[in-house]
């Protein structure tokens, strides 16, 4: 089974972990998941888009973004876990 998010998740307050949560899930049923960890990091108050309180800071997001790819990128079932919208 493939699912490809045709939309990248972004919009991730500080400290949530959605999508760990979504890959663990795809696992344990056997699914090729190609999720996308998107970040957001200016906010309105810098002249973005996104309220600043969905924002993250550009450390926060890349170490994050590591996590993801070490701890579940694996070549076969899980891919693709980091692809930011804003320069970093």
């Amino acid at each position: 089974m493939l699912f490809d998010p045709s939309n990248n998740d972004v919009g991730y307050p500080p400290g949530v972990r959605r999508l760990d949560d979504s890959i663990r899930a795809a696992r344990e049923i056997g699914m090729r998941f190609h999720p996308t960890r998107g970040a957001m990091t200016i906010g309105q108050s810098k002249g973005g888009l996104p309220p600043d309180e969905v924002c993250e800071e550009h450390d926060a997001v890349l170490k994050d973004m590591a996590r993801l790819i070490d701890e579940f990128h694996d070549n076969s079932k899980c891919v693709r876990p980091a692809t930011p919208c804003e320069h970093l």
